[in-house]
């Protein structure tokens, strides 16, 4: 039998969750917006900051967000 970790179990309630939620939302907006520029912008600073948190948790792990 394979014992889980407890301190990893809910890492991706932290991380996966909200990328996938800020994903879809801005997903969805792309898709209901008439005006195509500003979707794209908005699209773009979302992007733009998912990949900074992303790179603050590679740089400065799970701990350096809390």
């Amino acid at each position: 039998m394979i014992e889980v970790r407890r301190e990893f179990s809910y890492d991706w309630a932290f991380v996966y969750a909200p990328l996938f939620a800020i994903g879809l939302g801005s997903a969805a907006a792309f898709a209901a917006s008439r005006r195509a520029s500003a979707a794209r912008m908005t699209l773009l600073i979302v992007v733009t900051g998912a990949i900074a948190l992303l790179g603050g948790v590679v740089l400065f792990g799970l701990g350096g967000l809390i």
